[in-house]
């Protein structure tokens, strides 16, 4: 548990069963960087037809179908999500995703210097 943060939970049946399978069949459809969706464009659409879908329950979707290789090559950017047809496409995914990643990490230093400086 991250403390301070409410813990995105696991995905639950109705995520696993209803929600999932149509997220697939979708991005499925979105192949090459002009086919990009937003995630607020894919929940929107959710709930025009009814089913039930907020940004960060779309996002621990879209995680689970990228770690389980259930679509090779999901990648994002800052319009949304696509599936990439280059290897740049994939190389551009994973330059952003480590930049995230090593800005986090720079924060975590900071706060370690000033903890250390200031109590």
């Amino acid at each position: 548990m991250i403390q301070g943060f409410k813990q995105t939970a696991p995905l639950n049946e109705y995520e696993r069963g209803t929600l999932l399978p149509l997220i697939i069949r979708g991005l499925r459809t979105k192949v090459g960087a002009a086919s990009v969706i937003s995630g607020s464009e894919i929940v929107r659409k959710m709930r025009e037809c009814g089913y039930k879908l907020d940004g960060p329950r779309l996002r621990k979707i879209i995680n689970h179908i990228r770690t389980s290789d259930i679509i090779p090559g999901l990648v994002s950017n800052a319009q949304g999500y696509f599936v990439a047809t280059t290897a740049t496409e994939i190389d551009e995914c994973i330059v952003s995703l480590q930049g995230r990643v090593d800005a986090t990490q720079a924060i975590i230093r900071a706060l370690q210097r000033q903890r250390q400086i200031k109590f």
